[in-house]
Formats: C-alpha cells, sequence, structure tokens
C-alpha cells in the first residue's frame, strides 16, 4: 500500500498547475494505478510466494484504515 500510495501521489502531484479536467484525469490514473500496484502484489503473494491469502487481505485492510486515519486528522 505504500508503494501505491507513493506512485499515485507522485503522479498525482507531479505536474504542477493545471486546468481542472487535467487533474481530475491525473487523480483518476494515480488512483488506478496504486490499485492495480496492491493486486499484482497480492497475485504475487498467492501464486508465486504461496502466502496465506487471509493475512494478506487482512493486512490490506489494516493499511486502508490506518490510511483513512492518517488522513482524517490532518
Amino acid at each position: 500500500m505504500l508503494a501505491g500510495g507513493a506512485v499515485a501521489a507522485r503522479l498525482m502531484v507531479g505536474g504542477g498547475v493545471q486546468a481542472a479536467a487535467g487533474v481530475m484525469i491525473r487523480w483518476f490514473a494515480g488512483a488506478v494505478i496504486k490499485w492495480v500496484l496492491v493486486v499484482v502484489v497480492l497475485a504475487l503473494g498467492l501464486l508465486l510466494w504461496r502466502l496465506p491469502p487471509v493475512p494478506m487481505l487482512l493486512g490490506v485492510i489494516v493499511s486502508l484504515v490506518a490510511q483513512m486515519l492518517a488522513m482524517s486528522r490532518r
């Protein structure tokens, strides 16, 4: 989640001042790339490294909750 968030943030705010349509496109692309990266890492964990699925999914859920709590406290 951290790597996906870093990639998404870099894409979202890396373009400087732009029109609203450009900002929305960059925001949507960043969110899509983040989730694609998360799904790829989960698939690698399940298929390649044979990690148990429940702890991996719980890790994603816990990291999302932590991210939401961190964003709501600012």
